[in-house]
């Protein structure tokens, strides 16, 4: 049997997913602290030829050091990142192959509300 756990990252690379596919059972390690400058909430997206470091905006705790990524909230209270995400990916990446079945997928996850 092979078991695998990784921290959750904010839109994964391919191999984060290959690994899920891999193995027999996965497990998501959500019960360590936040870092808010990692991967957990932000990632590169290629803009214009460049790249442009988005970040997922989380409510801050008081307590920094507490804050376990399972108890993790989005924080929309300055903009909502959903919006501006999509319309960053649509105006980058519309050209590319499979862009619309890609993008509706992606969108039905990010605009999701729990």
């Amino acid at each position: 049997m092979k078991l695998a756990l990784m921290q959750p990252t904010f839109n994964p690379w391919i191999g984060y997913f290959d690994l899920i596919d891999y193995v027999d059972i996965f497990v998501f390690l959500d019960t360590v602290q936040l870092n808010q400058q990692s991967w957990q909430t932000r990632n590169k997206l290629k803009v214009q030829d460049k790249e442009l470091l988005f970040s997922v905006p989380i409510q801050k705790n008081k307590i920094k050091s507490e804050l376990l990524i399972k108890d993790t909230l989005l924080d929309f209270r300055k903009y909502d990142f959903r919006k501006k995400l999509l319309r960053t990916l649509e105006q980058n990446y519309k050209k590319s192959n499979s862009f619309n079945d890609v993008h509706n997928f992606v969108s039905e996850l990010v605009l999701y509300e729990t």
